[in-house]
């Protein structure tokens, strides 16, 4: 059986799991909206999704719900939960999987999220002078 994960970095970090069912791939495609753009932390969220196998359709911006208007935003239309902060989404998207990790993978996982977000952060996403990140 071909699973969706099978050509992502996912299936090929050791100790990964693929969810799989029957003759074919399960894929996650809840009612998952985020809110972001190019020119911001956005693309992290959508690699990191393309990777869990979680889909997501792209929002109309005028309709964002981040407190502050800021993106990235994503709405689980699912569960009721809004999560802001590329960080924090991307832990949620990792959760929402429910990629069967051991609780060690799964602490290396955040500690990796976390890491990358405090420390590539600032050489990956420069911003300008008013605050909005140079394309990315």
């Amino acid at each position: 059986t071909e699973c969706f994960a099978s050509t992502s970095f996912l299936a090929r970090t050791p100790g990964a799991k693929t969810r799989c069912s029957g003759g074919g791939a399960t894929t996650l495609s809840m009612g998952i909206t985020l809110y972001g753009s190019q020119g911001s932390r956005s693309p992290l969220v959508n690699w990191g999704a393309y990777e869990m196998g979680v889909s997501l359709k792209m929002g109309d911006l005028s309709q964002n719900p981040h407190p502050f208007g800021q993106i990235p935003c994503l709405v689980d239309e699912d569960e009721g939960a809004t999560v802001f902060e590329s960080g924090a989404i991307l832990n949620y998207i990792h959760t929402k999987a429910e990629t069967g990790d051991s609780k060690e993978r799964m602490g290396a996982i955040l500690s990796w999220i976390s890491w990358a977000n405090a420390s590539l952060d600032p050489i990956c996403f420069l911003e300008t002078p008013d605050g909005k990140v140079y394309d990315t």
